[in-house]
């Protein structure tokens, strides 16, 4: 789904130079159950030595290569550059903002996923044409009024900062048109047996959870034997008081004959989770998402409405009330599985051949270039116009 979300992004409105998750929990934690970070600022600038000429396009400056140019064949279909190249650049601001670290420290995978995703969209149109669920008049009318929702400028603006021909913008606002139509074509409505195999098999579940902290989470991160990192730990006399209220808060809720109520109450007050203003209303978690050690095992050993005791972890002392989930809320999701399970195996069996200029490519020298001629671009445009296009942002 991470590759259709991207594209979701970028079709509503291709005003973003690269992605970045929305997660408020990413790099900071506002919410605690997350295991900390250890990265350093993602958003470096590109190097100031890289002398821009703009007198060249973003792509044949930053790659070598030009946009209408074959950069891979997905089952024998030619693939431009520009659209690769977007999806890798893309890419790299992605990992760089989540995880904090060089792209040249990963620079082989960055390219391989990339030339992956670039084909999972290629695939999407091969198979709707294939399965007879091409893009209706309609949509195409729709694709168009949305590539110049903000105006012709604006369009041409966009299709020089990223280095886009017409018919790529055209393609990347269409694949959420054409997922939409294999969706419909090649899938059904979920059984409640479904939906029930659907949330057990991704580990869905919710939790609220009063959290008070025996760490300091505005400290730097620290280095663990085990390769992970932890926040510095409160001094032992304000541990000892943390334990003390926790215990205090749980004989308060346990003594309760409202503990949903009272627990809201009691959270609202006193729980030091950062993230309690981002989720009033609890989290939901699933298989994939990282969490502190011992934090899901408790918050599973819990029936729906049940409350926990004391549950420490390296945050501090919690107190869990398991959530219900409703399976109706992942209908749609779980329609969705079944289609992304089956445009994962025509990738798996999909033939990708990469040209040479592509292999060997220097991902974080491409990157660097390419975010240099971005900037220097969208500079020249605002001193043009005072404000033309939106510049390319970090921020989605």
């Amino acid at each position: 789904m991470k590759h259709r979300l991207l594209a979701l992004l970028l079709a509503a409105g291709l005003t973003l130079s690269l992605c970045a998750c929305g997660d408020p929990a990413a790099g900071g934690s506002a919410d605690p159950s997350a295991s900390p970070s250890s990265g350093t600022d993602a958003s470096a600038a590109p190097s100031s030595e890289i002398q821009v000429d703009l007198t060249q396009a973003l792509l044949p400056f930053a790659a070598g290569l030009e946009s209408d140019e074959t950069a891979l064949t997905v089952n024998g279909q030619e693939v431009p550059a520009d659209l690769f190249l977007y999806w890798l650049a893309l890419n790299c601001t992605s990992f760089q903002q989540y995880y904090g670290m060089p792209v040249d420290l990963y620079a082989d995978a960055l390219l391989q996923d990339s030339l992956n995703m670039t084909a999972y969209y290629v695939l999407m149109e091969q198979k709707a044409l294939e399965e007879g669920c091409p893009l209706t008049d309609e949509q195409n009318a729709e694709i168009q009024e949305q590539m110049l929702a903000n105006g012709e400028q604006t369009y041409e603006n966009q299709k020089l900062l990223f280095g886009l021909t017409d018919e790529t913008m055209e393609f990347i606002f269409a694949v959420d048109s054409y997922y939409n139509n294999l969706l419909q074509a090649l899938t059904g409505d979920p059984t409640q047996e479904d939906l029930d195999a659907y949330l057990s098999d991704n580990g869905i579940f919710s939790v609220k959870h009063i959290l008070l902290m025996t760490v300091d989470p505005a400290g730097t991160p620290e280095a663990q034997e085990d390769g992970s990192y932890a926040y510095p730990s409160l001094d032992e006399e304000t541990v000892a008081e943390k334990k003390a209220l926790a215990e205090d808060l749980l004989a308060q809720l346990q003594a309760s004959d409202d503990q949903e109520t009272l627990f809201d109450e009691l959270m609202n007050e006193y729980s030091e989770d950062t993230g309690l203003a981002y989720y009033p209303d609890g989290y939901t978690y699933d298989n994939t998402t990282s969490l502190v050690d011992g934090f899901r095992e408790a918050a599973l050993a819990l029936e729906p409405g049940e409350l926990s005791g004391i549950v420490e972890t390296d945050y501090g002392y919690h107190i869990m009330l398991r959530l219900p989930v409703d399976p109706e809320d992942y209908r749609d999701a779980c329609r969705q599985s079944g289609l992304n399970d089956q445009i994962n195996q025509w990738l798996e069996d999909a033939e990708i051949t990469p040209v040479a200029a592509v292999e060997a490519l220097d991902v974080s020298d491409f990157f660097d270039r390419y975010n240099a001629w971005q900037t220097a671009m969208a500079q020249q445009l605002d001193a043009q116009s005072g404000d033309a296009s939106p510049a390319p942002s970090s921020d989605a």
